[in-house]
């Protein structure tokens, strides 16, 4: 559930990141467009008198301008296809974690239904062997035996789905489960 979240949340960044990246390029566009046409306007103007250096020297400046601002308007293009391939990735991890989360989720009810129909049968003996078989695929020692049925014996009739619950998860957890399954 936490990868979930944080998944979750790097993809909220991204998708923040993608909108300040287009955010960037529009601006970029529209100062480079205006530039442009600062530029053509003065190139005109100069054109129409050659004489005047001022015209020149502001046609030449117009023109410097417009090319620095398509450089920015370039690089905040490339910003914005970066963001949008890092929204692309996170969304691709969201998905893998949500599928993660719905398959364990899914063991989880399984186990459940497991845990209620190995609590209602009152042998605890029985319990003990239903556990290990479908845990581990085999019955358990007579140590264990012995030292899971003196704690089923010892818990009250309202703890007994609890610690079955418990014995359950401990067997999911141990080394042997680990590796051999």
């Amino acid at each position: 559930m936490k990868n979930l979240v944080a998944v979750q949340e790097k993809v909220t960044k991204a998708q923040a990141t993608v909108k300040a990246a287009e955010t960037a390029l529009a601006a970029a566009t529209t100062a480079q467009q205006a530039a442009a046409a600062q530029q053509k306007q003065a190139a005109d103007a100069a054109q129409k008198d050659a004489a005047n250096k001022d015209l020149q020297a502001t046609a030449e400046q117009a023109a410097k301008s417009a090319a620095e601002l398509e450089a920015k308007r370039k690089t905040a293009e490339a910003g914005l296809a970066a963001a949008k391939q890092a929204l692309v990735a996170v969304t691709a991890e969201q998905v893998a974690a949500t599928k993660a989360k719905q398959a364990a989720d899914a063991v989880v009810a399984k186990a459940d239904d497991l845990i209620k129909v190995v609590t209602a049968q009152a042998n605890p003996q029985h319990v003990i062997d239903t556990l290990y078989v479908r845990c581990l695929s085999r019955k358990p020692t007579a140590a264990e035996s012995k030292s899971l049925g003196t704690i089923l014996a010892a818990s009250k009739a309202e703890e007994h789905q609890q610690v079955v619950e418990d014995i359950f998860w401990s067997l999911l957890n141990s080394q042997e489960f680990l590796f051999n399954h």
